[in-house]
């Protein structure tokens, strides 16, 4: 569970540690049974939780990470209960999607009653749009994210979007099943 750079199939971004757990655990199970690779991204440490240290909630964490059997685990530090959509925080997450390159991405439901939720389903969102731009976060030396993969689209649609030769780095892409 390094965090060398090597390619997931799937990743889960959510706000705290144990947030996956109870929300896409089943998910990510199912997804490794099958052989693919799997990931967590927690946004925040969970220092302001009322059951636990953030220490005691890292051990947890490592320890839900080998039950799940997960490649990747990773923790952006953000400040808990005080996750908001700012250039830093969609960078980071910018910066783990290149990175990995997730074919899929989980994370919470936009209108969740938690702020923490909510707001990091809308950092995932415009992070995953933001990890496609190549002059997005050039700094970091990251590359954009590739959307290369297996092709299995008609080619009347690919020379149609191919059509627009500012966007003919693009490859039609859909998931191997």
């Amino acid at each position: 569970m390094n965090e060398s750079q090597f390619e997931l199939d799937v990743l889960a971004v959510f706000s705290h540690p144990d947030d996956a757990e109870l929300s896409v655990s089943g998910t990510l199970l199912r997804m490794k049974s099958l052989g693919y690779r799997t990931g967590v991204l927690d946004m925040t440490r969970g220092e302001m939780g009322t059951r636990g240290t953030p220490e005691m909630r890292a051990e947890e964490s490592i320890a839900a990470s080998r039950i799940m059997n997960l490649d990747l685990r990773l923790n952006l530090g953000q400040p808990d209960g005080h996750i908001w959509l700012t250039e830093e925080a969609r960078t980071a997450v910018v910066r783990v999607l290149r990175s990995h390159k997730p074919k899929v991405l989980l994370t919470t439901h936009w209108d969740d009653p938690h702020p923490d939720h909510a707001h990091t389903c809308r950092i995932v969102r415009e992070a995953a749009r933001l990890a496609t731009m190549a002059r997005y976060d050039q700094q970091s030396g990251r590359t954009r994210r590739s959307f290369t993969g297996q092709n299995q689209t008609s080619p009347r649609r690919e020379s149609a979007i191919l059509a627009f030769s500012r966007k003919s780095n693009i490859a039609c892409v859909t998931l191997a099943r």
